[in-house]
């Protein structure tokens, strides 16, 4: 199964950082750089930002009509406590507020979806 992490630019050097000790390594890709090319053949798509995206952002939307038809699993993980909307969630699981320990929880979301 393939991975794709999706982060935001700022957190992309972080992430390197932050050695991720799973056998599969995803591929890390910044929010502005999705196309339907580079998601075509992912099973699971880890969404990982400062604080959970609004429901109406741009890149959000984006994302959602590329994965309109397809089987993927989509899991958001924010590093900060975020306000949630009441919108409807196209999301498999939604963690935020952990802070510093957001990477271990990253590692282990990862080790499950191989």
């Amino acid at each position: 199964m393939k991975t794709l992490l999706i982060t935001e630019y700022k957190l992309k050097k972080l992430i390197r950082l932050a050695k991720i000790k799973t056998d599969i390594k995803p591929v890390i890709l910044d929010i502005e750089e999705i196309s339907f090319s580079k998601i075509q053949n992912i099973n699971n798509i880890v969404l990982l930002t400062t604080k959970i995206l609004n429901r109406k952002n741009n890149h959000y939307v984006k994302l959602l009509k590329l994965l309109k038809n397809k089987k993927t699993k989509v899991i958001e993980i924010a590093l900060e406590k975020s306000k949630l909307s009441q919108e409807k969630s196209n999301s498999l699981a939604i963690v935020h507020g952990f802070g510093k320990i957001t990477y271990n929880i990253l590692n282990k979301i990862l080790k499950s979806l191989d």
